[in-house]
């Protein structure tokens, strides 16, 4: 358990310390906007709300196929 806490404590440090590096060597501005704004045509790129952009993640990632089968 304690290497455990650790790896996850390493792994905030690294979030902390690390994205901020990798942002300025991406030149990444914050207040550009993003694509679902640059390119709304409401097709392809279509303004979604946070919760449901997380559930078409989340869904995607855990994957349905346990479920699928029992059908």
């Amino acid at each position: 358990m304690l290497i455990f806490l650790i790896c996850i404590a390493l792994l905030v440090l690294a979030y902390k310390l690390y994205s901020p590096f990798v942002e300025k060597q991406a030149g990444i501005d914050p207040n550009l906007p993003t694509p679902q704004k640059r390119f709304d045509d409401g097709v392809d790129y279509v303004p979604v709300h946070p919760v449901k952009a997380f559930l078409i993640q989340f869904l995607n990632v855990a994957g349905v196929d346990p479920f699928l089968v029992l059908f």
